[in-house]
């Protein structure tokens, strides 16, 4: 777990992570990078990142804070920690209404285009977005896609970019418990999962948040195969070229 829990917010910060040792050893001319979407300016996740892999680069959206969180994480910014990006993960570029105020969102193909990551490897993936996280992974500008390279051969397909994801799921909401809402959030979920299936993902983790109470909130992490695989050399010296 990155970084061990300490408390209750920390719990929440911190994720089951792959190989994290091995994070960003894919080529020695390219350091990691982090995509942290949600923060709620608690950046317990980015520190324990920052200090195992220094020169990672680590990028926090979050286009939800008040203005006393969004100083903040402009501090973080400032100290070299991160760079804050005031936006959201979406279905698609735009505005979409969030707690009586509108929010920008862009989808992972236009946050990867802007940032200049086009073809570089986003070695994690960390998402809570507060049930967003379903239109976000369907969409066409997000991990959708994974299936058209099959028949395609596209080999610019954002998923096969992505080392692991880090994703809060909400599968039932809070208050739901009828029979039509409950069948509704299994079947979000497992088409959920079927696109990490279709990109190459694999589920090694998965636990109820602790501060979820009564709702279906589930953390999950998902590792490729291509991280697997360093992750497993990384431990096993035998095992080296």
């Amino acid at each position: 777990r990155v970084p061990p829990p300490q408390g209750k917010q920390e719990d929440d910060g911190s994720k089951w992570m792959c190989g994290f040792q091995a994070i960003g050893t894919k080529a020695a001319s390219q350091s990691c990078v982090t995509y942290s979407f949600g923060s709620n300016a608690n950046v317990v996740f980015e520190k324990a990142v920052k200090k195992q892999h220094p020169s990672c680069d680590i990028i926090t959206f979050d286009p939800t804070l008040n203005s006393e969180k969004t100083n903040i994480m402009r501090k973080h910014e400032t100290s070299g920690l991160l760079k804050f990006v005031d936006q959201g993960l979406g279905f698609q570029d735009g505005t979409i209404s969030f707690a009586e105020r509108a929010i920008n969102v862009s989808t992972l193909r236009t946050l990867v285009r802007k940032l200049g990551h086009n073809g570089k490897m986003i070695d994690i993936l960390k998402v809570d977005i507060e049930g967003a996280e379903f239109g976000a992974i369907f969409s066409r500008g997000g991990l959708r896609n994974c299936l058209a390279t099959y028949r395609h051969e596209d080999r610019n397909v954002i998923g096969h970019h992505i080392g692991q994801i880090l994703m809060e799921v909400h599968v039932l909401p809070s208050d739901s418990s009828g029979p039509t809402e409950y069948f509704l959030g299994q079947a979000k979920t497992a088409q959920l999962f079927a696109t990490f299936y279709s990109c190459g993902f694999m589920i090694f983790h998965r636990e109820k948040n602790p501060l979820a109470g009564r709702g279906g909130l589930y953390e999950y992490s998902l590792v490729s195969s291509s991280q697997a695989f360093r992750a497993f050399e990384s431990s096993q010296t035998d095992c080296k070229p």
